[in-house]
């Protein structure tokens, strides 16, 4: 997971925040891109609005 974060460009990382997201948070956040821990209530709603939005994109 490093060495993906490690080649991408400074940008916004969003993750579910969980025990083990505040220590991937930081680690990734050292790399240079700006982490932001998402509350579980709000994870489904998000993800279902990008997949919609996905989907538009490819027809």
């Amino acid at each position: 997971m490093l060495e993906f974060f490690s080649r991408l460009p400074s940008c916004v990382v969003a993750m579910e925040a969980c025990g083990g997201a505040h220590f991937c948070g930081r680690v990734i956040g050292r790399l240079g891109h700006d982490v932001r821990l998402i509350s579980p209530a709000y994870v489904k709603p998000f993800v279902k609005r990008q997949s919609e939005a996905g989907k538009k994109m490819i027809q």
